[in-house]
C-alpha cells in the first residue's frame, strides 16, 4: 500500500476508507464535520501509521462515539494539533463509552501512540451527560507530552 498525504486542506466531511499503509495529515482544517457514524472528521481502522501535525479540529460532532477522531492503529504521531468544540451526542447505554475528540485502539500489541503539544478544549463546550474527551485503550505504549485539556466540561464524576 502506498502513503496517502493530505496537506494545508479544509474538510468538512469525514474522511475514511484509506487504502494506505501510511497516512500523513498536515496543517489542515477539519471544520463542521458532522457525522452519523463514529468519528465525524477521520475513521482509520489501519494495521499502519497515522501523523497528524498542525491539523485543526474545530465544531466536529457525531450522534455516535468519537467526535472528531476514532481510529484503530498500530503506530501514532499527534503534535501540534487543536481541537475545539468537538463532541459526540450519543447517549450512553449499557457498557457504551462516549469520547468527545479522539478515540484511539491498538491494532496490535505494544501500538505506539505518541501525543504531544496538542490541545483539547471545550470537547464538549456544553454540558453533556456523556463520558470523556480522550481514550487510548487496549495495546498501547503512551507517550503523552505539553498537551493542554482545558474547558472540557464532562459529568462532574469523570473529572
Amino acid at each position: 500500500m502506498l502513503p496517502c498525504k493530505f496537506e494545508r486542506e479544509v474538510f468538512n466531511s469525514r474522511k475514511s476508507d484509506f487504502a494506505c499503509s501510511c497516512i500523513v495529515v498536515y496543517s489542515c482544517k477539519f471544520v463542521d464535520c458532522e457525522s452519523n457514524y463514529e468519528g465525524s472528521a477521520i475513521f482509520i481502522n489501519l494495521n499502519g501509521r497515522l501523523k497528524v501535525h498542525g491539523t485543526i479540529f474545530r465544531c466536529c460532532s457525531t450522534t455516535a462515539i468519537a467526535g472528531a477522531v476514532s481510529c484503530k492503529i498500530s503506530e501514532l504521531t499527534m503534535t501540534h494539533t487543536c481541537y475545539f468544540n468537538c463532541n459526540s451526542t450519543k447517549s450512553i447505554g449499557s457498557g457504551d463509552d462516549v469520547f468527545h475528540a479522539v478515540k484511539i485502539i491498538g491494532a496490535q500489541a505494544e501500538s505506539v501512540v505518541n501525543l504531544s503539544a496538542c490541545s483539547f478544549a471545550m470537547c464538549p463546550k456544553d454540558q453533556i451527560n456523556t463520558d470523556e474527551t480522550i481514550a487510548i485503550w487496549h495495546n498501547c505504549l503512551v507517550a503523552f507530552k505539553r498537551n493542554n485539556v482545558t474547558k472540557n466540561t464532562e459529568r462532574s464524576d469523570m473529572v
